[in-house]
């Protein structure tokens, strides 16, 4: 373009000189402009501006403030090709045919209707894509007028249309996902428009999934008997039958096989069930009556301290279920191996490949990977397990349609998550805590003292993982008494030799639980260990952190809700036996003395010098376990 001038209508009006984008003035000035411009070099006459910017009611000036407009413009546009000249009683507006959106959009729409007539089918979408590429938002936006909002309507529809052309052409090429996706967009956006569902019809039964083909139908004529009291139209009816009756017309070779998704694959993601999964009975039968009602909701959330069992729990309850949803079970740790959250993109990802998405065709945003999942979706009945989630919006991204099941396991409760039922999982019954350990040992745990069995699982805060620790060590060294397998769990402060490698792996989840806590929290989880013999309330907490009550307070409530504590009588908290011999052995004795010190300090001045009495220090157990 000699001139260098670009014009856009296809969204916001706007121009640019050699890049550089043109002030037009106000959004009046922009109308005469946009105006102009949809005439195409045709004569637009004054009365015709003055009814297109003001309709009905225009300032007695009118005519003078048109005429500023055209004299701005001009000045605007400067000399070259692009120029507004006076015809008659009216303007015309001359520009090059490629220096405008609408008019490149209409030699690409003429092109590809020529491909089409040639059979040239990939020309044909090429040209299509080409043609929406111009579009950059709603046409016409930031001017308004009678003449303009009809126009913006119907350029409107005309994108509707061929949007679809392009879908259809994506359908016949056997670009079936990529179809998919765009079309449940499209359904979404245009819920009345028959041709979008007729097409994602087609494009779900070929691809395999013949059943939400007919979910599709079915919703439709809900619809459309809800809003507008019709049936569906000749072709949804149409080609409902032909799926019913599995037409051989409706058979569609790929032309890119590669493009197409796994036909038929159905994801089997749930981790093996642990063989020697013990006891859970009461919350297995609640999670299912949750699951099983009629009103119940699409998210269920297991939490619990880090260990108890969340993530075997979740999948139990999982393999219990999977009957249900036929379209798959989906599994995904939201952790990664070092403890650090997983980015919401890789997850998307990651599900999208599991549900037959080709790699190349998944986008590279975020935002765009959570659209074609949403779309993805649509009809299917699905189980997705998340795994040790700690952001609710993230869990938010990654929700499911209606009739599936999202389970979601968290230390804490995720109060962003709408719609979700939560569950908190504690450690096992001291019965469920004996049967996990002769599961383990066998036969061998009976010729143990049974008091010593006790003392020593509530040692381990009846926590599984501990617990399979110990049952391990013990089948291993059948000639070892249990004392010995044990030394030091049956102490007040159990002792925990972090150099072996059992004993690392038992409180590995602690450690994580740990790494995740905000400093100041982290400050209190450690000191507040060191006070013994008595149960933390809000006063004692504030005077040992050297914190107001009300600071106090909330650092135990967090600490709480992470069930690094336990919530007894109203204020007041205690420490998991477990939890409280962790800090000793994973922190030393400084900050475990300090915490002690300050909790002696403080005791008799808020509980009374004899009932708050603090234990004195112990020797740590020489063993370990």
């Amino acid at each position: 373009m000699a001139s260098g001038i670009r014009f856009a209508v296809l969204g916001p009006v706007r121009a640019w000189r050699d890049g550089v984008e043109i002030d037009l003035g106000s959004p009046q000035q922009r109308a005469v402009l946009a105006i102009l411009l949809l005439r195409e070099d045709g004569q637009v006459s004054l009365d015709e501006l003055i009814d297109g910017v003001w309709g009905d009611q225009p300032p007695r000036a009118a005519i003078s403030i048109v005429r500023t407009y055209i004299y701005r413009l001009r000045r605007i546009l400067g000399p070259g090709d692009t120029t507004i000249a006076s015809v008659g009683g009216g303007y015309t507006l001359r520009v090059p045919a490629d220096a405008v959106d609408l008019r490149v959009f209409r030699a690409a729409l003429a092109r590809a209707e020529a491909a089409r007539r040639a059979g040239e089918l990939e020309l044909t979408a090429a040209c299509l894509q080409e043609a929406l590429d111009q579009w950059t938002g709603p046409p016409l936006m930031g001017v308004g007028g009678r003449f303009l909002d009809g126009q913006r309507a119907a350029l409107a529809q005309h994108r509707l249309g061929v949007l679809e052309d392009r879908l259809a052409a994506d359908v016949e090429l056997g670009e079936y996902v990529r179809a998919v996706v765009g079309l449940s967009t499209l359904v979404n956006e245009s819920p009345l428009r028959e041709r979008p569902r007729e097409l994602l019809m087609l494009a779900l039964y070929r691809s395999g999934r013949q059943a939400d083909a007919l979910a599709v139908y079915q919703k439709t004529r809900e619809l459309l008997a809800t809003e507008l009291g019709l049936d569906p139209g000749p072709g949804l009816q149409e080609i409902h039958r032909q799926i019913l009756g599995a037409d051989p017309r409706l058979a569609g070779e790929a032309a890119s096989q590669a493009s197409a998704p796994v036909v038929g694959m159905v994801p089997s993601q749930l981790p093996a069930a642990v063989p020697d999964f013990t006891g859970r009975e009461e919350i297995i039968k609640e999670l299912t009556l949750a699951a099983s009602a009629p009103d119940g909701p699409r998210v269920i959330g297991i939490t619990g301290l880090a260990g108890v069992g969340k993530t075997a729990l979740a999948t139990q309850f999982g393999h219990a279920l999977r009957e249900r949803f036929p379209d798959g079970q989906l599994f995904i740790s939201l952790t990664d191996a070092d403890g650090r959250p997983v980015e919401t993109g890789e997850a998307l990802q990651f599900l999208l490949q599991s549900i037959g998405t080709p790699a190349h065709l998944i986008p590279d945003g975020t935002c765009q990977r959570a659209a074609m999942w949403r779309s993805s979706i649509v009809g299917r009945r699905l189980l997705l397990v998340l795994d040790d989630i700690q952001d609710g919006e993230q869990a938010n991204c990654l929700m499911l349609d209606t009739g599936s099941l999202v389970v979601v396991t968290a230390q804490r409760r995720l109060p962003e998550v709408a719609g979700a039922r939560w569950f908190t999982l504690e450690g096992l019954a001291p019965g469920e805590a004996l049967r996990f350990l002769r599961a383990i040992v066998g036969p061998a745990l009976d010729r143990h003292d049974p008091q010593a069995v006790d003392d020593i699982a509530a040692a381990c805060s009846y926590l599984p993982l501990p617990l399979r620790v110990l049952a391990s060590r013990v089948a291993a060294r059948p000639d070892w008494d249990l004392g010995r397998a044990g030394i030091g769990l049956s102490s007040r402060v159990p002792n925990i030799d972090l150099r072996m490698p059992d004993c690392a792996a038992a409180v590995r989840p602690l450690d994580r639980s740990y790494e995740r806590l905000p400093q100041a929290v982290a400050r209190a989880f450690r000191l507040l260990a060191g006070v013994e013999g008595i149960d933390l309330s809000v006063p004692l907490a504030a005077s040992v952190l050297g914190l107001t009550e009300d600071e106090a307070d909330r650092l135990l409530e967090i600490l709480a809700d992470l069930h690094l504590l336990r919530r007894g009588r109203p204020g007041r908290y205690r420490y998991p036996d477990l939890v409280r011999s962790y800090v000793r052995c994973r922190f030393g004795i400084a900050d475990h003395e300090q915490g002690r010190k300050r909790g002696r300090g403080a005791v008799p001045q808020l509980v009374g010098a004899v009932s708050g009495r603090v234990a004195q220090p112990e020797a740590a157990p020489a063993g370990v376990w």
